[in-house]
C-alpha cells in the first residue's frame, strides 16, 4: 500500500499575483497552515495546530533549497523565490524529530546560463511601496560558472 504525504506547494506565479513578499503572508495559501509575526521580524508558523517558535520548539522545521535552517526565523523577502513547499504531518523519518507537524521548504530561484533581468514595483495599502529586481547569466562567458543576484526594499507606513 502506498502513502502519500499531503503537500501543498505555493508557485512564483501565485506570489507574483497576490504581490506576496514575505513567508507570513504566503503561508496563508496552505491549508491547515498560518504565519505569524512577532516582535516586527521572527516569523513563526504554525501547521494543523502545532506552532513553531521558541528554544523548547516541537512544531515545524524551515528549510532552505533542502537545508535545515535552525535558529530564529528572521522575516525575509521572497523576491528570489521559485516555489514553497510544505509538507504537513509527521515528516520526522525524514528531517529529524523536530518536525511533528511538517516541514516548510524555501526552495529558491537557480541561477541560468542565459542572461535574465526582472525588475517589479508595487504599491500597496498603508503608502507600502515595494521595488526589486534580479539578474542571471554566466560568468566571463563560461558554461560551468553562472551568477544570480537579486536585491529588494520595501516601506510601509502600516
Amino acid at each position: 500500500m502506498r502513502r502519500y504525504l499531503p503537500v501543498s506547494s505555493i508557485p512564483q506565479q501565485t506570489l507574483q499575483v497576490q504581490g506576496i513578499n514575505d513567508m507570513v503572508t504566503a503561508m496563508r495559501n496552505v491549508s491547515g497552515g498560518s504565519g505569524t509575526r512577532r516582535y516586527g521580524m521572527y516569523q513563526y508558523f504554525a501547521v494543523r495546530g502545532f506552532i513553531s517558535g521558541g528554544p523548547n520548539s516541537q512544531g515545524d522545521v524551515l528549510l532552505v533549497d533542502g537545508m535545515r535552517l535552525q535558529g530564529n526565523r528572521i522575516n525575509s523577502q521572497l523576491n528570489n523565490v521559485e516555489q514553497i513547499d510544505v509538507l504537513k504531518g509527521p515528516s520526522s523519518i525524514l528531517y529529524g524529530g523536530q518536525a511533528l507537524s511538517g516541514a516548510v521548504n524555501v526552495i529558491r530561484k537557480k541561477p541560468e546560463a542565459t542572461p535574465a533581468y526582472d525588475l517589479f514595483y508595487r504599491v500597496g495599502r498603508f503608502n507600502t511601496h515595494q521595488v526589486g529586481g534580479g539578474a542571471t547569466g554566466q560568468v566571463f562567458g563560461l558554461d560551468r560558472l553562472l551568477y544570480r543576484a537579486d536585491v529588494s526594499y520595501e516601506n510601509t507606513d502600516g
